[in-house]
């Protein structure tokens, strides 16, 4: 019972860390001050093969900042499928019928998902 109940708290803390990432990257100006950081680590991952080999290096190219965008955007998305997949499969015992932990969070994660797609 401890276990879901922290199974269930550990789940709505990412998910609040992933939002509070999403407003800090979004809406905040300036640089961003978090613990995830996602669209950063995906600009230090990316960029660098971003450019092609024997080209000076330019700042950015004006397709990078969509690709960071729509990728980081992607990641957040996930991110919080898998934060409230984990809330829900700690209240696995909730639901009617209940959800079966055969294969860990998937029952989870597609309940999640379906539940996020009803909110957008």
């Amino acid at each position: 019972m401890i276990l879901r109940v922290l199974e269930v708290l550990f789940g709505l803390f990412c998910t609040g860390l992933v939002l509070k990432d999403v407003f800090d990257t979004v809406v905040v100006p300036g640089s961003v001050q978090g613990w995830l950081n996602v669209a950063q680590r995906v600009r230090k991952v990316s960029h660098p093969s971003w450019h092609r080999p024997g080209k000076p290096r330019q700042r950015m190219s004006h397709g990078f900042a969509p690709f960071l965008l729509l990728t980081s955007f992607a990641a957040w998305m996930i991110l919080l499928l898998f934060a409230i997949a984990l809330a829900f499969f700690g209240m696995r015992e909730s639901f009617a019928p209940p959800l079966r932990a055969k294969r860990f969070m998937w029952p989870a994660c597609r309940w999640s998902h379906s539940v996020s797609a009803a909110l957008w």
